[in-house]
């Protein structure tokens, strides 16, 4: 638990030297079956073999039918991920992670492999490829009317920023905002542009590596 501590990221990539040894040991009685000769083929053939069941398992577990002769050889592929561990996993259990890699384009398989919670407050992801951005993002059912934590709207195109502040007090009463004189601000011609420019999109944060 030291490795992960509360509210932290990590990150890793998948050694492929020790995913052979994991194989070769799960492997090994069959192996000891095989002539000598042809030993170092029938482990390729077995690797080969297992390779294609965890791809087309991996699809299916993702709503989608695999191909019987997939491209290429799940097993082989160069994978990255991350181990999230924060109260954001627990209280936003619909949170949404995106990502680009360097893996190889392929039709069938997208970049992340894996995403699921393996812990209470632990989230994992396994993405083809090394891992170039990764954004996390409020679920979409985050889209709420207001302003952003800072007090702002983001609005138009290219987006300008108003900093909203309290435009009118009620005595003996909490700010309130002049509705009339946010419209005027925003230049809206009606209520419901004004409704589209106070929408506050969902929160997110980017990690990119250059």
């Amino acid at each position: 638990a030291s490795l992960l501590p509360p509210e932290s990221v990590r990150f890793f990539h998948l050694d492929d030297n020790w995913i052979d040894a994991l194989l070769d040991g799960a492997l090994s009685l069959a192996a000891r079956v095989l002539p000598e000769e042809q030993d170092i083929s029938g482990r390729k053939d077995l690797q080969s073999a297992l390779s294609k069941i965890v791809y087309q398992y991996r699809l299916r577990l993702q709503g989608k039918d695999p191909q019987w002769k997939p491209g290429e050889n799940y097993m082989e592929i160069p994978k990255s991920g991350f181990l999230l561990r924060s109260s954001v996993v627990t209280n936003w259990p619909g949170i949404e992670v995106t990502a680009t890699s360097s893996g190889a384009p392929d039709q069938t398989m997208p970049n992340i492999l894996r995403f699921e919670p393996v812990a209470d407050g632990v989230l994992f992801c396994l993405a083809r490829g090394s891992l170039n951005q990764l954004t996390f993002r409020e679920p979409r059912e985050g889209l709420t009317f207001g302003v952003n934590s800072k007090g702002e709207i983001e609005f138009g195109q290219p987006v300008e920023t108003l900093n909203v502040k309290a435009l009118r007090r009620a005595e003996g009463l909490a700010d309130v905002i002049d509705i009339a004189a946010l419209k005027s601000k925003l230049a809206c011609a009606g209520s419901a542009q004004f409704a589209a420019k106070m929408i506050r999109r969902p929160e997110e944060q980017v990690i990119e590596w250059k």
